[in-house]
């Protein structure tokens, strides 16, 4: 009689390291079954989990909110269906004009002004915050300078 082996993780050579080690700790706690384990990859392998990096260099492994978005989905700590932000057009062309300005400074400060990238900058109104006015104006006299 041929022995199967069931080996989560001998079978599945393929699993990065940090999950093999976290399959390994639900082995064991788990008395040495392997269902839970199986059920893991098959959820690691659909993209259900976040694996967004967390501060210590370990991946995430919460629920994906929505899986597969790109590569892979991200958990509600990571970015995944948030549900803040602009609804209205009005609120989305804000966001947008705003953007624009902030990479049209960015652009300026870093030599690789675009056609039109001073003149937006230059237009926009003062802020009522004396410190955002000066680190407007001083984007602007390095552009020049």
């Amino acid at each position: 009689m041929t022995k199967v082996d069931l080996h989560p993780i001998r079978n599945n050579s393929d699993l990065p390291d940090f999950f093999k080690q976290h399959i390994l700790k639900r082995i064991e706690e788990q008395n040495g079954q392997y269902g839970l384990a199986w059920r893991l990859i098959r959820r690691y392998r659909e993209g259900r989990y976040c694996l967004a990096e967390k501060a210590g260099g370990r991946l995430c492994l919460n629920n994906a909110k929505i899986p597969g978005d790109g590569p892979r989905g991200r958990c509600g700590w990571h970015g995944g269906s948030g549900r803040s932000g602009p609804k209205t057009k009005a609120g989305k062309a804000k966001i947008s004009a705003a953007q624009k300005l902030r990479w049209a400074s960015y652009r300026i400060a870093q030599g690789n002004a675009r056609e039109g990238d001073a003149e937006l900058v230059a237009s926009y109104p003062t802020h009522s915050c004396p410190i955002k006015a000066l680190r407007q104006f001083s984007t602007v006299v390095r552009s020049f300078g």
